[in-house]
């Protein structure tokens, strides 16, 4: 699949969260949720990870333990229990080689592979954590919606860093966008949220720009749903900062 087909598709997506954030707490889980099982299933074959079923296992473990987490916190800090939920995955992880018969080929690569597939999907977190912070959904909003018009943007055929450098211009203005047009959000932390949100998918899109057909067609879809969960932690970060 070329980059630009991935750009929108990407596009599509974080569009799709920011509906439901803007719907409620529920949809946003759904979403999410949804995400974070597409983006298990096709971590192991992105990085072509010897236990596929295992490893995609563990990821999907951490991302949906870490969405049950953080959605049933009483009170702040929202993300106070992912450090169990990270310390169980590398644990799992560890049981997973253990259960791999001999030879046991590229065993740390495997492990370090299935260990940064479950930090990913815990990332993912981030966006039900932001819609419980005071004016949440303002916020998501914005993230996800910077990270459409990102993706849309760099779907345009220019050469690098050009593309990379209007990626980010066009994210901040669509965080300007819609701090005007969303109630109690000001136009600082607009631009900052678009942004952070323009550079993680160029920088993504630099690591991850041409998957080889032999990853196969599961792969995809990690890569599609990796810049949305990585924008949802660092949009909290920037949030609780900037809110």
């Amino acid at each position: 699949m070329k980059l630009s087909t991935r750009a929108v598709l990407t596009a599509v997506l974080s569009a799709v969260v920011a509906v439901a954030a803007y719907l409620g707490m529920v949809p946003l889980i759904v979403a999410v949720t949804l995400f974070v099982v597409a983006f298990a299933f096709g971590w192991s074959h992105l990085l072509r990870l010897p236990a596929v079923g295992g490893s995609s296992l563990v990821v999907v473990l951490a991302g949906l333990g870490s969405l049950a987490c953080v959605a049933v916190t009483p009170d702040q800090p929202w993300l106070r229990y992912l450090p169990m939920v990270l310390a169980m995955s590398v644990f799992l992880a560890f049981i997973n080689e253990m259960l791999r018969p001999y030879p046991r080929i590229t065993l740390v690569d495997s492990l370090i592979g299935t260990v940064s597939g479950a930090v990913v999907a815990v990332c993912a977190a981030g966006w039900l954590a932001i819609y419980r912070l005071d004016n949440g959904m303002e916020l998501a909003v914005v993230a996800a919606g910077s990270l459409a018009v990102a993706s849309a943007v760099s779907a345009v055929k220019l050469a690098e860093p050009i593309r990379s450098v209007v990626t980010v211009v066009a994210a901040g203005v669509a965080g300007v966008g819609g701090s005007y047009l969303l109630p109690h959000l000001t136009v600082i932390p607009g631009i900052v949220i678009g942004v952070l949100a323009a550079l993680s998918l160029v920088a993504i899109n630099l690591l991850f720009g041409k998957i080889r057909s032999k990853h196969g067609k599961a792969a995809v879809a990690s890569v599609l749903t990796l810049p949305v969960a990585v924008v949802g932690i660092i949009t909290y970060i920037a949030g609780r900062i900037l809110l």
